[in-house]
Order: C-alpha cells, then structure tokens, then sequence
C-alpha cells in the first residue's frame, strides 16, 4: 500500500479508493460478496495515510459490509476506517433513503455512495441527497449503459433502415468522432514531424 500511494501521488493522483471486499471482488450491487477482517482495512487505510505525503490526498475507505454484515457493522467500520485516516467512508449498496440517513447520521466522517442504474440504491436527486448529508456521490455505470443502449439502438436502426442513411442526424459523425477524440492535435503534430 505504501508504494501504491508514493506513486499515485507523483503520478499527479489526488486518491484512491480502498476496499474491505475480499478477492475476486464483485460489484457492490450483486450478491455473493464477502469482506475481509475489519482490522486488515483498518491497516491498508492506515498504511495509506502515512504513506501519503499530502495532507489533502483522499482516500475513500469503501466498505460492502452492508450486504453482508448488515447496517450496524458497517457503521462500526465506517468510524473505524475514518479514525484509521480515512478522508471518506464510501458504503456502497445502501438500499433506502433510510439507510442513506442512518449511514450518514452513524459515521463520523463524510460519507460517500454510488447510484447505478438497476442497482440496490435508489436513484435519489443529488439534491435529495446532498439534504440527507451524503458527502460524494458516483455514477460510474451511467455513461456505460447509455452507451450500450446506444450501441444496440442505432444497430437495430441499421437493419431496420437497410443502412445508415435514415439515421445519420441522430448520431455522432465522423467530424465529431475526430473533435472528440483530439485528432486536430495529432494531425498538427503529423504535419509538423512525420
């Protein structure tokens, strides 16, 4: 843990994430989960924090112990990973607004949670959220699954339209691909060296 720290730090890293989840790790939303000894988190979380360098550098102690142990446990880790120095205690799968408030209320530190699409937490507002004192909020799936349904609707349009002629305005073309993807830069840097 140490040396992962001192090179996420001068690799220009402002954290990481840590987990109490046992390997092979799972998604926190699906079943079949286990997690570790809480004293072996308490000492990853500690070993991070004195390796860092940075007072500000994050670490955002995440802990699945919801599902497994139950709401009681997960506080007690929680103030137990944040007494150890971590900045945040990231409960993942919490599955009410009244679990999200508990959590809030029980750890004494800023917590963090993560919203996914078809996962156990309920899609709160940001702002419902931020009301209920949640710290930090992710949303790491989102971007993916619109891109699948995105995938599988113009590849349905596709054979629907015998072509992608009827489609066209309603996606990204190849001018946009290039714009996003940074091409100008590596076309000027082709004229200017190759």
């Amino acid at each position: 843990m140490h040396f992962t720290v001192r090179e996420l730090e001068a690799a220009g890293a402002a954290g990481l994430n840590l987990e109490d989840q046992t390997f092979p790790k799972r998604c926190g939303h699906m079943s079949g989960k286990d997690v570790i000894a809480m004293d072996e988190m308490v000492r990853k979380v500690d070993a991070a924090r004195c390796a860092a360098r940075d007072p500000d550098f994050v670490i955002n102690a995440r802990t699945d112990a919801l599902a497994v142990l139950g709401l009681e446990e997960t506080i007690r880790r929680g103030n137990a990973y944040a007494r150890a120095g971590a900045t945040l205690v990231y409960v993942e799968a919490v599955r009410s607004e009244e679990e999200i408030a508990a959590v809030v209320a029980g750890i004494e530190a800023p917590v963090s949670i993560t919203l996914g699409e078809g996962g156990r937490t309920p899609l709160l507002t940001f702002e419902r959220l931020q009301e209920l004192g949640v710290a930090r909020v992710s949303c790491p799936g989102t971007a993916l699954f619109a891109a699948i349904r995105g995938i599988e609707d113009a590849l349905r349009a596709l054979r629907q339209n015998d072509g992608p002629a009827a489609h066209a305005s309603r996606i990204a073309d190849l001018n946009h691909y290039r714009e996003v993807i940074g091409w100008g830069e590596v076309d000027r840097l082709e004229r200017r060296y190759a």
